[in-house]
């Protein structure tokens, strides 16, 4: 890959990342202090739903890689 073409790409995912850290604060604006204390509050029960929806998948996958081994 070309420096030019690398550059651009680099460019593109800079600004990319950047209006993703930065977008919801400018729109959320004066309540941002409130949806920082509400995503607090709410954080380990989505922690707990992610860990039991990848332990569901990683079960899945498991039993069917052991009903294929076995048929």
């Amino acid at each position: 890959m070309g420096w030019l073409k690398f550059l651009g790409y680099k460019a593109l995912g800079a600004v990319l990342w950047v209006g993703t850290w930065c977008a919801p604060r400018y729109f959320a604006g004066e309540n941002i202090v409130d949806i920082y204390g509400t995503f607090e509050r709410y954080k380990w029960y989505v922690i707990g739903a992610i860990a039991v929806v990848v332990a569901i998948v990683i079960a899945r996958r498991v039993r069917r890689g052991r009903a294929a081994q076995t048929a």
